[in-house]
């Protein structure tokens, strides 16, 4: 009998495979499930929100020299790490994957809307490890050549209480997001 978690890793890494097949021409290599931050190299984060039947963040983590690797492939044109362009298509890499995920659900009877992306840097990047503690999905592949982290966490989420999606763009504002995402790893959801 397969638990939420291995349902959820398979739906995860499904849309993923699919739409970065389709994306860039050849299927991702999925690699050995990843289990700790150490062997996260991301430097750059997109996420986006999903709420409804079930409450989700879905981030998808690359370093710099990847990113820039994959939205030139996306775009045809070649982007350099300080283009808008690299930060614009690492978004919507990930609104595309979370629409396809988004669907798989609706597929399980599960209804979500989704929030525009976020997409930080480094630091905030180092924070978000600590998510790997959190209920959720850790998926790593490899597309032409770069390895990309996929990261899905989910709960209920109470009134009040932050997710990923809130965290990054909080920071990206200049809030403090060491403090969020203690507050977020030491709530218990309420399901």
């Amino acid at each position: 009998m397969k638990t939420r978690q291995q349902d959820t890793f398979t739906l995860v890494q499904e849309a993923v495979s699919q739409v970065l097949e389709i994306t860039f021409g050849e299927k991702p290599k999925i690699l050995p499930q990843t289990n700790t931050a150490a062997e996260i190299n991301t430097q750059i984060i997109a996420s986006i929100g999903l709420s409804g039947s079930l409450s989700a963040s879905l981030a998808v983590g690359l370093n710099q020299s990847g990113a820039c690797h994959l939205v030139s492939k996306m775009m045809g044109s070649e982007v350099k790490p300080a283009d808008q362009e690299v930060v614009d298509g690492v978004g919507e890499l990930v609104n595309i994957i979370s629409g396809l995920i988004k669907n798989k659900f609706a597929e399980l009877g599960c209804v979500f809307i989704t929030s525009l992306p976020t997409v930080a840097t480094a630091e905030v990047a180092l924070c978000i490890r600590q998510l790997l503690e959190s209920e959720g999905v850790v998926l790593s592949c490899e597309i032409i050549g770069i390895t990309m982290d996929v990261f899905f966490f989910y709960s209920r989420f109470g009134a009040g209480q932050a997710s990923l999606s809130d965290v990054i763009s909080k920071t990206v504002t200049g809030q403090d997001a060491t403090q969020e995402l203690k507050k977020l790893l030491t709530q218990k959801p309420k399901i």
